[in-house]
């Protein structure tokens, strides 16, 4: 693989290519934790002092999520209707939760934004552990 930056290259040799391999997007909270880039309902980021509530529908922001319906082509942004087909599985403190789905980022690349509904029992406050995982189709999970 060879990266291009202002210029310059760098050559990156064995890199495995896989068909899923999930991440999620970090920012960096105070006290310098990190925390998965969020978005509630309404658009707004989600953080310490902007909790998601109990039974929201939140987007989460990441990447790996493998192939899309319809296709994403090589460095094309993305466009309305792009599903992502795989079984997306979402953890928060521990516990599964219901994903609601997956979509390629509208106008980014390689960015996916996952919908999943906080519980109504969830446990509330800052710092809840956040996972995403892909279930293959042999059932198990290919952690992010």
């Amino acid at each position: 693989m060879t990266i291009r930056v202002h210029g310059g290259a760098a050559t990156i040799e064995n890199v495995p290519v896989v068909a899923f391999q999930p991440g999620i997007f970090q920012t960096t909270g105070s006290g310098g934790l990190p925390y998965g880039v969020v978005v509630r309902a309404d658009g707004s980021f989600v953080s310490p002092e902007n909790p998601v509530a109990r039974g929201e529908i939140a987007g989460l922001f990441a990447t790996g999520l493998g192939p899309l319906t319809p296709p994403a082509g090589t460095n094309q942004a993305g466009f309305p209707g792009q599903a992502v087909p795989a079984d997306i599985v979402v953890g928060i403190n521990h516990q599964g939760v219901r994903v609601v789905g997956g979509e390629y980022a509208v106008n980014m690349i390689g960015v996916y934004v996952v919908y999943f509904e906080v519980p109504a029992d969830a446990t509330q406050g800052p710092d809840r552990p956040l996972q995403l995982a892909i279930r293959a189709a042999d059932g198990s999970l290919i952690l992010g």
